[in-house]
């Protein structure tokens, strides 16, 4: 039998519908905030991680006091917005990756139940065709086509 040392509790459909409705309202309110970048965008971006934080703060700041010296093209109410709005982003990844990493682990629990019990009724059957029990034989077949090693 299926080993499941973790308890597995499906949603009703009252908590599906407010799952997915809530998780619609959170999008509709990301989209009006930040970017939706392509994957070619996505790629070209340079790497910014807390060395990267370290050093832009700094130039923030260095920025913020000598104006002067900073190029024209050089939006600074730009850059302090972009801040603001990495700040505001970095508060919310931690919650949403924990929350997505729940239902990952949700799903590929789940999933791998339904693949013991799956393996369970395949065992079950083999057995049954060995015993010559009548439709067992072709099921097994049938279900056996799965593990069935493909030619290369």
């Amino acid at each position: 039998m299926p080993n499941q040392s973790f308890a597995l509790k499906a949603a009703n459909d009252e908590e599906m519908a407010a799952l997915k409705n809530l998780l619609t309202e959170l999008g509709n309110i990301a989209a009006t905030v930040g970017a939706d970048l392509s994957p070619k965008e996505r790629k070209s971006l340079p790497r910014f991680g807390d060395r990267s934080l370290t050093f832009a703060e700094d130039a923030f700041s260095f920025g913020q006091q000598h104006p002067e010296l900073l190029p024209p093209s050089l939006d600074m109410k730009k850059f302090a917005e972009s801040f603001q709005l990495f700040r505001q982003t970095q508060q919310l990844i931690v919650p949403m990756k924990t929350l997505l990493d729940h239902f990952i682990d949700t799903n590929r629990a789940s999933g791998a139940y339904i693949y013991e019990a799956a393996r369970a009724v395949y065992d079950a059957v083999k057995a049954g065709a060995k015993l010559k029990k009548p439709g067992a034989g072709a099921v097994a077949k049938e279900l056996g086509l799965r593990f069935k090693k493909s030619k290369t």
